[in-house]
């Protein structure tokens, strides 16, 4: 069985976390998105890609619809948001990642 990465987006990741693809031991590669680079100020040339492996997935409902999350790339709002838990491949450490400030792939 051949594997690819894919991106994870508000349109796909609940169908995918539903299906049990996104879950615990999953490989992931992340890197901060062009929206969250340009609302912090941050320098792109210091955004590389960096790996790690799914240790939590957590979702939540958001009820007020100020806080609802967009997603740019198809002018939609999501009632539902996730955040996954991951250890970093290079430094051993948990973070925390969510795809309205992350782009993330997963292998799948």
């Amino acid at each position: 069985m051949t594997k690819k990465l894919q991106r994870l987006d508000q349109a796909n990741i609940e169908r995918l976390q539903s299906k049990g693809v996104i879950r615990k031991g999953v490989l992931v590669k992340y890197r901060f998105n062009d929206l969250t680079l340009r609302g912090y100020e941050l320098n792109s040339d210091d955004n590389e890609w960096q790996w790690g492996i799914i240790k939590e997935v957590y979702w939540y409902t958001i009820t007020s619809r100020q806080l609802m999350v967009d997603d740019a790339r198809e002018d939609k709002q999501y009632m539902v948001s996730y955040d996954l838990q991951v250890y970093q491949m290079d430094t051993q450490e948990e973070c925390s990642i969510s795809l309205t400030e992350y782009e993330i792939y997963a292998l799948v």
